[in-house]
């Protein structure tokens, strides 16, 4: 049985317990909503450069789904032991069903730029096995040597991006610990004195 004193504490507890797990799902959702860019860079067999800025919602994103979401024209051929190849990039490069008609010795050659790099490292991987992360920059260069992408600023890419910087997790606000408050139970009225009744 619950006494009076345990009462009042019952909903305060609920409460606290409530708003604990509306802040947890809150942040949750809030983290999982978080906005990321990376970047494209697309060089075509005449030297002219594209740029795209996509966003992704996910902490990382494949380098085959970044370039279909740049919404560039694509077409690509399955393997399914080594993945997807880049056939065609724009009104560059060979159709899917017949993507290697200008290897040897030309093809996408594929470069990429991590957000901490300078310089352009070539792939040895193909799109569908790169994940990217924010800041993170993908080259395409139609081309038959080993040339790399122009070097173009994140920022010259993505203007509205924010890199991701070490972010901790809002604190949730500290709420007192109940206290009891203390009661006086009354005094016994004492309005008349009582004498001890001996009796001989």
């Amino acid at each position: 049985m619950l006494l009076p004193k345990q009462l009042l504490h019952i909903p305060l507890w609920l409460l606290l317990l409530g708003a604990l797990l509306l802040g947890l799902g809150l942040t949750a959702r809030g983290y999982g909503q978080t906005v990321q860019q990376a970047g494209v860079v697309v060089v075509s067999g005449d030297g002219t450069v594209t740029t795209r800025c996509v966003s992704f919602t996910t902490e990382t994103i494949r380098a085959i789904d970044l370039l279909r979401q740049s919404e560039l024209a694509l077409e690509t051929q399955n393997d399914p032991g080594l993945g997807e190849f880049v056939c065609k990039i724009g009104q560059e490069g060979c159709p899917a069903d017949n993507c290697a008609c200008a290897y040897p010795p030309t093809y996408w050659r594929y470069w990429l730029k991590n957000a901490d790099a300078q310089q352009w490292q070539f792939s040895g991987l193909g799109a569908s096995s790169r994940t990217l992360r924010a800041g993170d920059v993908d080259g395409w260069v139609w081309s038959d040597t080993n040339v790399a992408p122009p070097v173009i600023a994140f920022a010259d890419i993505c203007p509205n991006a924010e890199l991701p910087t070490a972010t901790v997790a809002p604190a949730a606000t500290p709420i007192g610990t109940p206290t009891a408050t203390p009661t006086v139970a009354p005094a016994p009225r004492m309005d008349r004195a009582y004498l001890p009744l001996v009796v001989r």
